[in-house]
């Protein structure tokens, strides 16, 4: 028996946080490289050494410490005759990047009481440098030293606020001129971004914008520093410019529109569906409905049952989607947290 292991985060994934690089986007698993132990200018080049290491040392059946447990972790026997060719693409592919997650600025212009990140988050009104390091020197790197995957590369924006990132149009740029296959938008919505616009018509786009409320007065009470009013005109503004007057006609564009459901604030039937309605009017595409795990992330393995009434909830929303013809999307995890009942 041959044993060896593969992860596809590992050979393909980034994520560049505030304080490190990592290979995963989970904090627990995985290579990761903190700044503070290392010059800022021979960061990328030890990140480097030590993911090639990683991956041979996986590849010859030893994996990274911090990665065993991982459910992304697979386990192969090369002397099995069963093991797929498919399988066996996978594991012999050059460990090219093919997905960078951009998380390595904590500015935002807005306030949402429910944000998990927010003791991280510095206000602010206007875009800015991060507090941390600049991101694009960074990317030029990787793509000179020919360690990106260009035509399956899927890009995340997430942050922060990407509206107040001062790269994040060079950002946006840089992948178009080399062609990612998809760029993701995590967005409140409060600032109209033509960047946006712009990687639409050029490729494949996911513009993800968290409303969470179905009228001004609700969305006041989790947003204190936004207006409904504007992010559904923008959101409407997205809808006419990248979806109904994008010249693309091969590539694929999704406005989605998401509602977490935070308990005691917006989650009643009314709110819910108020919501979907003006999704509807906005024009998007695709509605999302999730839940808070504030209280998970902030007592860990603490057991908490799934509001009775939340069931309903999401009877409600799959009847709606369908009646206003949006489609209407729920994480694979989230409906296997509403089948057991609980989550921790």
């Amino acid at each position: 028996m041959k044993k060896i292991y593969h992860c596809d985060f590992l050979n393909h994934g980034l994520h560049f946080t505030p304080d490190c690089f990592r290979c995963c986007c989970a904090p627990q698993h995985g290579l990761t490289l903190y700044l503070k132990d290392v010059a800022r200018e021979d960061a990328f080049k030890v990140f480097q050494k030590e993911r090639q290491i990683t991956i041979e040392n996986t590849k010859n059946g030893s994996p990274h410490p911090d990665c065993l447990g991982c459910i992304y972790l697979k386990e192969y026997d090369l002397d099995d005759e069963t093991l797929s060719s498919e399988i066996l693409e996978k594991i012999h592919k050059p460990p090219l990047i093919d997905y960078i997650i951009i998380n390595h600025f904590k500015h935002c212009d807005c306030n949402c009481i429910y944000c998990s990140q927010g003791v991280y988050l510095k206000k602010v009104s206007e875009p800015q440098k991060s507090d941390y390091y600049d991101l694009l020197p960074i990317i030029k790197d990787f793509y000179a030293e020919n360690l990106v995957d260009e035509k399956n590369l899927t890009v995340e924006f997430q942050g922060g606020s990407i509206a107040m990132l001062d790269e994040f149009e060079a950002l946006t740029d840089i992948f178009l001129e080399h062609n990612a296959h998809k760029i993701m938008f995590y967005t409140n919505g409060l600032k109209y971004m033509p960047s946006i616009v712009k990687a639409s018509h050029q490729t494949n786009c996911m513009v993800i914008c968290s409303v969470d409320a179905g009228t001004p007065e609700t969305f006041k009470k989790l947003k204190p520093a936004g207006d409904f009013d504007t992010v559904m005109e923008n959101l409407a503004k997205y809808s006419k410019y990248c979806l109904k007057e994008n010249p693309i006609t091969t590539g694929y564009t999704d406005i989605n529109a998401k509602y977490i459901l935070i308990q005691g604030i917006n989650d009643s039937p009314d709110e819910l569906e108020s919501f979907l309605t003006a999704a509807a009017k906005a024009g998007v595409n695709m509605v999302q409905l999730d839940m808070d795990f504030r209280k998970v992330m902030i007592n860990k393995g603490v057991h908490y049952d799934i509001p009775k009434h939340y069931y309903e909830l999401f009877d409600l929303f799959r009847e709606k989607t369908a009646e206003l013809g949006l489609y209407g999307f729920i994480w694979e995890y989230i409906e296997g947290i509403l089948a057991k009942g609980y989550f921790e």
